[in-house]
């Protein structure tokens, strides 16, 4: 190693100095093997992010990557959007239509054998009442199908 620039510091004799340097090759399962600071020099580094991956690796300075894991975002903290599925929809839809029209068929049956003694053995009344339940709840499920699924999306995640 020689100096040649001494800057506002006087020149000074034997300016050389012999100096054994070891450089070791770089662990690159542990570290990373690149230009740092953008000055074509190569360093052997563990990267730190800060804030730190929560359910990532930190790859380098800075980066998470979130592959194999459910996440996304900067911290690989954020969940996917869940993708709605059409087919289960259209088939929720048509179950429930079809009970439907079963319940209503049942109250008119209700109705018609009324006399009967199953049926009063059951409670005229009562059997209309729990049938007219059902029939309100599968109304309900098919207008607030999509609130529902949000509501359970939601208490899924955060229990």
């Amino acid at each position: 190693m020689e100096l040649f620039n001494y800057g506002k510091y006087v020149k000074f004799n034997n300016s050389k100095a012999d100096v054994e340097i070891n450089i070791q090759q770089c662990d690159e399962k542990q570290y990373i093997y690149q230009d740092k600071d953008g000055i074509n020099l190569k360093s052997c580094y563990k990267p730190i992010c800060d804030p730190p991956c929560i359910n990532g690796k930190c790859v380098s300075d800075n980066y998470c990557e979130c592959n194999g894991t459910v996440y996304k975002g900067k911290t690989c903290n954020e969940y996917y959007k869940l993708e709605r599925n059409g087919l289960v929809d259209l088939l929720v839809f048509i179950n429930s239509i079809i009970l439907m029209i079963l319940i209503v068929t049942i109250i008119i049956g209700v109705f018609v054998y009324k006399d009967n003694s199953i049926i009063k053995a059951g409670s005229f009344d009562f059997l209309i009442i729990i049938l007219l339940f059902h029939f309100v709840f599968f109304l309900f499920f098919i207008f607030n199908f999509r609130k529902i699924q949000i509501i359970l999306h939601f208490n899924i995640y955060f229990q």
